[in-house]
């Protein structure tokens, strides 16, 4: 509960640093699998009350230099996003590997699909559908 509430700090800091122009990376290096694994506990009961089956083809864990409280809300945010898409349940599978000298994490879902018409605003900040 103390972690979950430093985030939401810790979140909510960043918010106001972005609405003055600042941003900051903490770049550390961790486990892929750990941080990956984190953010998915978190959601985890709300994945099963809604009936979505959570997959996970963890085909890499290792080391990764990464922003590790940026990353567990980014995997946490998608993690929602996949699960609103699907209210009456369905699947989420969180797949990591390596290529070559770059790590991908694809998630892919059963939801409803984001509308073309807001496709281009997807990666505006603070937007909202």
């Amino acid at each position: 509960m103390i972690r979950q509430v430093d985030r939401f700090v810790k979140m909510t800091q960043e918010v106001l640093d972005f609405s003055r122009g600042v941003s900051e990376l903490k770049i550390e290096t961790a486990q892929l699998g750990d941080v990956v694994n984190t953010a998915l506990r978190m959601i985890q009961t709300d994945l099963q009350k809604g009936k979505i089956v959570l997959i996970q083809n963890l085909e890499y864990t290792g080391d990764i230099a990464l922003d590790v409280e940026k990353m567990l809300r980014i995997v946490y945010n998608i993690t929602i996003n996949a699960a609103d898409a699907m209210p009456d349940g369905g699947s989420l599978t969180v797949h990591t590997r390596k290529v070559n000298e770059y790590v991908e994490i694809e998630f892919t879902d059963t939801g409803k699909g984001i509308p073309e018409e807001i496709m281009s605003k997807v990666f505006e900040p603070f937007f909202t559908f």
